[in-house]
């Protein structure tokens, strides 16, 4: 997939369908260009898996979010990947700003976003 990114071209390539959606998703809204953050982000969380289950903390699916953090950001508890990936880039959004990117460092960092 090839967007316009804020510093030119900017090329993502994906492995799987959910990872296409959080493409186009990333697209429609002017972020391509932390395509990788956020690849490398759920990667680390789930390796995209939306069944991927921490028994430890309770979190659940391709962002991890834990059980509170559905309803924060408006969203049910689903076993849809498409749908947790809407809800993930809203966390985003409203925990880090919209900057991604800065949600991994904190990930790297830290071990959550």
């Amino acid at each position: 997939i090839i967007g316009e990114g804020k510093a030119g071209v900017v090329v993502a390539f994906h492995e799987n369908e959910f990872q296409k959606y959080a493409i186009d998703l990333l697209v429609r809204r002017n972020k391509l260009e932390q395509w990788s953050c956020l690849y490398t982000l759920w990667m680390r969380e789930s390796n995209w898996n939306p069944r991927s289950r921490n028994k430890k903390s309770g979190a659940y699916g391709i962002a991890q979010f834990m059980p509170e953090t559905w309803a924060l950001v408006g969203h049910k508890k689903t076993s849809d990947g498409f749908k947790q990936i809407e809800a993930g880039l809203d966390y985003l959004d409203r925990k880090w700003g919209g900057n991604i990117c800065k949600a991994l460092g904190n990930n790297l960092a830290r071990g959550w976003y």
